[in-house]
């Protein structure tokens, strides 16, 4: 296999993984301040995630990491095509840390509140704005001969960005709703199952809605004419989600959250599959389109890369899972607490 093509996959995994893992964490915090009714319970909400939110947050990096290695021309365009939405994603990334970390240093009902609601603002904006950008890309950038976006910061928020953004958000608070209802016993969990039963229409809503408003646009339909046999792997999103709707109401909630992690595999699966080898389009001129193979790193820095890749992926992947494994028993009113 061509290594342009073998690190085009491997990002892709890395961005799937990062969605599916940081993307219950991003839905725990965004229902953090309303599902829980003491401070007791928010500290067990945030006790469910504590061994793990560090670890999902390196799948960010390590793919951000992987651009900036293999494909350096498309690191330094998206970064710059992005960069006041990149600024804000970082800057929620770090208050979110933040309030994760510090509410628990003091008792005052305020400062805790405070923090809260940092958690709730730092999870909910990663959310909105990576939606931004996926609506960017798939509806194409106005990019340049010289790969120089040429477009205005405000140009960014279409309607179908709303969309995307609205679909993220609502995607990761069934997510996260559902996560809560694996880690935690069931005499905590009863009323953030009604919340993921109450989440689940409104999400296979706004995929349905996202696909009949995205097949509009021009870039989509003609990666729809070249590409038809895409197709299928969104029909795949809708029904791992019509499936995960039949696990919530039969309370299989393990099951239900294996099927929206499907559904953001799928999703990652077909967007990637539209626009390779394309990775950033130009909607001024297809010429213009960066692809992997003009933004690709040398076929020398690729074998290092990969060797690099294929020893430390691997420690990555095993750690995660030892501290899934490690962490699985559900935690109750008794646990103890450390955030």
């Amino acid at each position: 296999m061509d290594l342009h093509v073998l690190w085009y996959i491997l990002i892709g995994a890395l961005f799937t993984g990062y969605f599916i893992l940081e993307g219950y964490d991003y839905g725990l915090g965004i229902l953090l301040p309303f599902l829980s009714r003491d401070d007791r319970e928010r500290r067990l909400f945030l006790n469910a995630m504590g061994p793990f939110w560090l670890g999902n947050e390196t799948w960010l990096v390590a793919a951000i990491g992987a651009i900036f290695a293999a494909f350096p021309a498309w690191y330094g365009t998206f970064l710059s095509s992005f960069y006041l939405l990149i600024v804000a994603l970082l800057i929620s990334l770090m208050l979110r840390g933040a309030g994760i970390e510090f509410r628990n240093h003091h008792r005052s009902p305020r400062w805790r509140a405070f923090w809260d609601w940092i958690i709730f603002g730092g999870s909910l904006l990663p959310g909105l704005i990576w939606g931004v950008i996926a609506a960017a890309v798939f509806q194409g950038l106005p990019l340049d001969a010289h790969r120089h976006y040429t477009g205005t910061f405000w140009q960014l928020f279409s309607p179908l960005a709303l969309i995307w953004g609205l679909t993220f958000v609502a995607l990761f608070a069934l997510h996260g709703a559902l996560f809560l209802s694996v880690r935690l016993d069931a005499s905590v969990t009863q009323r953030i199952s009604r919340a993921a039963r109450m989440l689940w229409l409104p999400v296979v809503l706004l995929i349905v809605l996202l696909a009949i408003v995205g097949s509009i646009s021009s870039i989509a339909l003609q990666h729809l004419l070249v590409t038809p046999w895409i197709a299928p792997f969104g029909l795949l999103v809708l029904l791992a989600l019509l499936l995960a709707g039949f696990s919530l109401r039969r309370q299989q909630w393990m099951q239900a959250l294996m099927l929206t992690s499907l559904a953001m595999a799928f999703a990652a699966l077909a967007l990637g599959l539209s626009l390779f080898p394309t990775v950033l389009p130009s909607s001024l001129q297809a010429a213009w389109n960066l692809t992997i193979e003009n933004t690709g790193a040398s076929s020398s820095s690729l074998v290092i890369l990969s060797w690099c890749g294929l020893v430390v992926l691997p420690i990555v992947i095993g750690y995660q899972s030892f501290c899934h494994w490690l962490f699985r028993k559900r935690l109750n009113e008794q646990s103890p607490l450390h955030f």
